[in-house]
């Protein structure tokens, strides 16, 4: 189970994208949201001023070594054993 989380968090933290709330407003007794373009956390850190650029640096030359299709399969992998595992027990 660890070793799917520690490539799933890779894979979500590069690749996937996600939209965060940037706005809520209260009408009445319901809530209006406004959500920012979808980015990867990767991306954020990057666009981040925040971010020192050695720390930048660090997570660019990971990001260059990674493979989606590779860590894709790996999490399959993962998953199935899993899942195998668990029919087994």
């Amino acid at each position: 189970m660890n070793e799917l989380y520690e490539v799933l968090d890779v894979y979500l933290n590069h690749f996937v994208p996600s939209r965060k709330c940037s706005e809520k407003v209260r009408i009445g007794s319901k809530y209006k949201k406004r959500y920012d373009k979808a980015s990867t956390p990767y991306q954020r850190v990057l666009a981040s001023a925040d971010i020192a650029d050695d720390v930048k640096a660090v997570l660019k030359t990971e990001h260059e070594g990674l493979n989606p299709l590779f860590l894709k399969r790996e999490i399959d992998t993962l998953t199935a054993k899993i899942f195998k595992a668990q029919k087994e027990g």
